[in-house]
This record gives C-alpha cells, sequence and structure tokens, in this order.
C-alpha cells in the first residue's frame, strides 16, 4: 500500500504478545503486514478530502490479546454503507508474530503479507491476496473476487468464490492433496495430480487444498 498520497485519519499502537486480529469494515483496501518493532500498529487512511470525517465512525479497541478494527454507526451496529459507493478508506495493520487473523470486507480487496497460525478472510466483492501461507488452516471466501494464495509449507487451505478465480502457487518441496472443483470454469495445473513432487526432492510436508469455483477457473501452479 503506497500510503504517500493518502490522508493518516488514526493510528493506533498495541503492546500485546502473540495478538489475534479482527477487522471487520468496508475499505478499498486491506493490508496485514509484518510489524518492525514488535508492536501492533493500526493506520487508517482516506483516500480523499471527503472520506476524513469517517475517522469518527471508525473504532479501535484491544481486550485481553484480542484486536478489534469495526467502522460503526455513530449510535453502534456495524455501519451500512451509502448502496455501493466506495468508502474511500483504506486499512494498513501491522503485526508482531500472530496466532489468528480474521478479516470481512465488503467491497475492498484483502492482502496478508504475514505468517500466522490460523487465517480466515471473507469478502464479497474484493480480491484476496495471501504470500505466506498460516501453518494450520487458511480459510478464504469471496462471492466475486479473485483469490491468490501461495504456500512454503503444511497447510489446510479451504477456498471458495462464486463468480472469482482461484489460483494457488506451490513450493516445489510440496506435496499436494487436492479436491478442485468448477461449475463452468476451467480446472488447470502445472503439477502432475498424480506424482507432484518434485523428482529427487525431499517432500516432507503436505498441502491440503479444497477449493470451490463456479464460474472462476481454479489453478495450480509452480512456485
Amino acid at each position: 500500500m503506497d500510503t504517500n498520497s493518502l490522508y493518516a485519519l488514526r493510528s493506533e499502537t498495541f503492546d500485546i504478545a502473540n495478538p489475534d486480529i479482527y477487522v471487520e469494515v468496508v475499505p478499498d483496501d486491506v493490508q496485514i503486514v509484518e510489524s518492525e518493532d514488535g508492536k501492533s500498529h493500526v493506520d487508517i487512511f482516506a483516500k480523499s478530502e471527503s472520506a476524513k470525517h469517517m475517522a469518527d465512525w471508525i473504532d479501535i479497541s484491544a481486550s485481553g490479546n484480542k484486536i478489534s478494527v469495526r467502522i460503526r454507526r455513530k449510535n453502534g451496529g456495524l455501519m451500512q454503507f451509502f448502496s455501493g459507493h466506495p468508502s474511500h478508506l483504506n486499512v494498513l495493520v501491522k503485526l508482531p508474530k500472530t496466532n489468528s487473523v480474521k478479516v470481512k470486507s465488503i467491497s475492498g480487496d484483502v492482502h496478508v503479507d504475514l505468517n500466522v497460525v490460523k487465517l480466515e478472510t471473507n469478502t464479497i466483492s474484493g480480491d484476496i491476496s495471501v504470500l505466506q501461507n498460516p501453518t494450520e488452516i487458511c480459510t478464504l471466501n469471496s462471492i466475486s473476487g479473485d483469490i491468490t494464495a501461495r504456500t512454503f509449507s503444511g497447510c489446510h487451505y479451504s477456498l471458495r468464490s462464486i463468480s472469482g478465480d482461484i489460483k494457488v502457487h506451490v513450493a516445489p518441496d510440496l506435496e499436494i492433496d487436492v479436491d478442485g472443483k468448477s461449475i463452468s470454469g476451467d480446472m488447470k495445473s502445472e503439477i502432475s495430480l498424480d506424482s507432484n513432487g518434485i523428482p529427487g526432492s525431499d517432500v516432507s510436508e503436505v498441502v491440503v487444498i479444497t477449493a470451490n469455483t463456479i464460474s472462476g477457473d481454479f489453478a495450480l501452479v509452480r512456485n
């Protein structure tokens, strides 16, 4: 996320070991990356002058080891944004070593570049991109957005999209156990599903992938 052209609205810092993060917002973009100082940082940016007033609707709080970022009505409850119009908000979250990340976004794209144990992301029209796979469970759901994931170690992936494409990059030293389905989209794989390891490689971990899309394509590629 290039923040140089954005207006900084809010910035919160939490000194919490192994935090869990929960983000439920309607932004244009959510990015979750690694923190450089061992603390958790939540930064909210506006893409326009007219969006600056939305800072009053953002609730950033911590309870125990859980950090929550939500956009609410002033009288409580999740805010109902104005009928399909973009919010012009960007959320940047920087985290140290983290147990779990859960993100719910309406129209914004979600980018995760962080090593976590469990990741769950749900969007309606936004794309989802995961650059580092979780160590245990990765659940990614989008109605019309594309899903892209990269795997470097064993993990259980559950990927679902109605009209978006699903693409999984798999490291050469990983075996895969795949259950992929697409009703009207194409199914493509650069990896032999009969013997998917690289000949002569020491395969020690398995990536389990369950992928479902109705009209989108599903593809497996080697990194």
